[in-house]
């Protein structure tokens, strides 16, 4: 039983069923191959658990290797309803929407939904974030999106004032939105809207 936020952005428009003879033919003909598997990690550095991410937007300016990938995937399972993010597995055939519902007035946004597509295992798993006390945030919103994107400047320069000051550094330690405080609360910064400040000392 899916929950309510998973159902509503859900999309169930699929034009082949992942067991198709179109699909499986193109899934097979996919199947991950070496030169697949390199030209996916070329956009994502050496890492083999790296993911290379991109907004909506950004989408149709991607390689279209990715770009076949990710029609791929949407065609087998459907995909959410206003996926903020996209993100690609550069070391295995798996792609997840991901749902950030104030992506653009939110300098780190709070993952409210996901759903991750494995391509090889023909598999699907749903995500609901949205009671979440602690949900996953997102940083270096800049790089998900294209440079003429109406915010990019914005959020770039947030990015390289969070850089100048700390924040942005031990990412294991600033992933969800209690650690995420913590830092900014620990480097004495706030925000607001996409500036960043120093915090009122308290007593002050």
């Amino acid at each position: 039983m899916y929950s309510p936020i998973i159902r509503q952005l859900l999309r169930r428009k699929r034009s082949a069923s992942p067991n198709s003879p179109r699909c499986s033919s193109r899934l097979r003909r996919f199947n991950f191959r070496h030169r697949s598997r390199t030209r996916l990690r070329s956009f994502a550095g050496t890492s083999s658990a790296a993911t290379i991410g991109a907004s909506e937007q950004a989408l149709k300016s991607l390689d279209p290797l990715l770009r076949l990938y990710e029609g791929c995937a949407s065609r087998t399972f459907g995909q959410m309803e206003d996926a903020t993010l996209i993100k690609f597995r550069a070391d295995k055939p798996k792609i997840s929407y991901l749902f950030y519902p104030d992506f653009d007035n939110d300098p780190h946004p709070a993952l409210s939904a996901s759903m991750q597509a494995d391509l090889r295992g023909l598999r699907v798993d749903y995500r609901d974030y949205s009671n979440s006390t602690n949900p996953p945030v997102l940083h270096r919103k800049e790089a998900f999106v294209t440079p003429d994107y109406l915010l990019y400047q914005n959020l770039a320069r947030l990015t390289q004032h969070e850089e100048k000051w700390g924040l942005l550094s031990e990412t294991n330690t600033i992933g969800t939105r209690d650690g995420w405080y913590r830092r900014l609360a620990e480097q004495g910064a706030k925000l607001q809207g996409h500036r960043l400040i120093r915090a009122e000392k308290r007593g002050n």
